[in-house]
């Protein structure tokens, strides 16, 4: 989401920098990744994540399994894959380990070109529970 170097908002492949950001924040700053006075940008809401999900399983030939086992497209614990780390070297992530993968780094965790929605981490969604409490999506779709 942001480029800590300029505090410039971005959608970028290789990102790992927000990795344990907070609700708010993540609000605040998802305004300002595309604006002007045609549209803005905004985080999304938990209806249109399940729509996503839905759109997912129908191009994917009506293969709902792909929502209830998502370990074949996810970064899980127990999965082992290659990558392409921060550093642009094509590195391992084992089996059995907890690895931060950055955003778009494998082929293998997208479906219909949206990288990174299924593995073990949840994303925020604007829904809420009351006005304390925020709904996060989780990604570990199994």
């Amino acid at each position: 989401m942001e480029n800590k170097k300029n505090n410039i908002p971005v959608v970028q492949r290789g990102n790992t920098k927000i990795n344990l950001t907070n609700w708010f924040y993540m609000y605040e700053n998802s305004k300002n990744i595309a604006q002007n006075d045609k549209y803005i940008s905004g985080m999304i809401w938990g209806c249109q994540w399940d729509r996503t999900l839905e759109w997912i399983a129908q191009t994917n030939g009506n293969n709902y399994l792909l929502l209830t086992d998502s370990s074949s497209w996810g970064n899980y614990y127990e999965q082992e894959f290659d990558y392409i780390a921060e550093n642009g070297v094509i590195s391992k992530k084992e089996k059995n380990s907890e690895t931060l993968i950055p955003t778009g780094s494998t082929e293998r965790n997208k479906k219909n070109n949206i990288y990174d929605m299924a593995g073990n981490v949840f994303d925020w969604t604007i829904e809420a529970y009351d006005t304390n409490d925020r709904t996060g999506r989780r990604r570990k779709l199994q």
